[in-house]
């Protein structure tokens, strides 16, 4: 009737870590804001690197037309290269902002947001560095 050791204890929380593992939240100039837990399939998370994926706090309503408001959260995966008609995380001069991406010929991506009204421009790619690709929304009611 021994009493159980503390190696124990961590036996199990390593156990729950290769289950279920914290994400950090980042808002739009990447200092953390909090943390959610997420399950983890054969150490990924969405197909990615469990230690890699983050969410993201919207910062303000720019992309309310695609359904994403402010201090909504939003799952990332890494991506190094824009993904045509995908939402995508890009590294601009005020910050990491959202975009929806279209790729057009001459290496040159149409950036679209959406608050009142949709707005749109050209950039091109090599102008631009693509932080990772929006999987999933996670909002309040």
């Amino acid at each position: 009737n021994e009493e159980p050791s503390k190696s124990d204890g961590s036996i199990w929380l390593d156990a729950l870590r290769g289950v279920l593992q914290h994400v950090p939240v980042y808002n739009a100039v990447m200092q953390e804001v909090g943390s959610r837990l997420l399950p983890v399939n054969q150490g990924k998370i969405e197909g990615a690197p469990a230690e890699k994926v983050f969410y993201f706090k919207a910062p303000d309503n720019r992309m309310r037309g695609y359904r994403v408001q402010q201090g909504d959260l939003v799952l990332i995966v890494p991506a190094g290269n824009a993904e045509d008609g995908k939402m995508m995380l890009l590294e601009t001069k005020l910050g990491k902002q959202l975009y929806i991406l279209k790729i057009l010929p001459r290496y040159q991506l149409l950036l679209q947001s959406y608050d009142q009204q949709s707005e749109s421009e050209i950039v091109n790619m090599a102008d631009i560095q693509i932080a990772g690709r929006c999987v999933r929304l996670e909002a309040e009611l």
